[in-house]
């Protein structure tokens, strides 16, 4: 530190609070660039989950897309099936009702007779 006066000039050496204040300056810069540093990394770091996530959305969503097609065909399956059991049931029930009324038809012998002269009836 240099000290001018009027008559002298005055060479005193650097006081202990002026190194202080250095040493404080020099770590304040220093923790000003580890701070840039850091901030950097945090945002690449951010931006590295940001895209991982995406992906993460993007495979989820194919996922979330195939198991909904699997229920919905699986759903078409059953409702097939029901369909071909119904179907089933219907054509076992008009077997059912056809036979029966064979058999009321035959019960009566003289039925027949009587249907062929009323469609004869019905010709003329």
């Amino acid at each position: 530190m240099v000290i001018v006066c009027k008559r002298f000039l005055i060479l005193l050496p650097i006081s202990s609070s002026d190194q202080t204040v250095e040493k404080q300056a020099e770590s304040l810069r220093n923790i000003s660039n580890m701070y840039e540093l850091d901030k950097k990394k945090w945002a690449d770091a951010i931006c590295s989950l940001q895209e991982k996530i995406k992906v993460m959305m993007e495979i989820q969503e194919e996922f979330m897309f195939k198991v909904i097609y699997k229920y919905y065909f699986c759903m078409i399956l059953i409702i097939i099936c029901y369909a071909k059991f119904v179907l089933q049931l219907m054509k076992s029930d008009y077997l059912k009702l056809s036979f029966e009324a064979h058999e009321c038809v035959d019960s009566i012998p003289e039925l027949n007779n009587m249907v062929f002269a009323v469609q004869e009836l019905g010709m003329f």
